[in-house]
């Protein structure tokens, strides 16, 4: 089951004009960052399982990102096939995540802290963020 969830969020995402890199290579978009965005929002919008669908590409990117190398090539900013935007300069591009957190249906914020929480060596609990706020002066 988790795998057919993954699948259909990684067509869903192809269909959106992404193309997901492996290993040292970074994913790369076919189209400018608000045409994406764009595109895989309409497509989840007018998919006929709507809204079910938006549980199911969470999940999916979920089991997608649990590998080393797929996470950390969702962190690196995407690169541009090659065109006459990204020639004349225009060449910033943001990651896969950064690109998803802009799309408010998926509501992904949340699987992205609970991703990146180990890393940081931090955790969510009560004690850990009072000790945090008040080492810090945060109240």
């Amino acid at each position: 089951m988790k795998l057919k969830k993954k699948t259909a969020s990684l067509k869903l995402l192809k269909t959106s004009e992404i193309i997901l890199k492996t290993r040292e290579s970074q994913n790369q978009l076919a189209v400018d960052q608000i045409a994406f965005q764009k595109k895989l929002f309409q497509t989840l919008r007018r998919h006929p399982s709507y809204p079910k669908i938006i549980e199911e590409f969470v999940s999916g990117l979920e089991s997608y990102i649990e590998g080393e190398d797929s996470f950390r090539n969702c962190l690196l900013p995407c690169e541009r096939l090659q065109d006459e935007e990204a020639s004349m300069g225009a060449s910033y591009s943001k990651s896969l995540i950064k690109l998803l957190l802009g799309i408010d249906i998926l509501q992904v914020r949340q699987l992205v802290i609970d991703k990146l929480s180990p890393i940081g060596g931090f955790t969510c609990d009560n004690k850990v963020r009072s000790s945090f706020h008040n080492s810090h002066g945060c109240t």
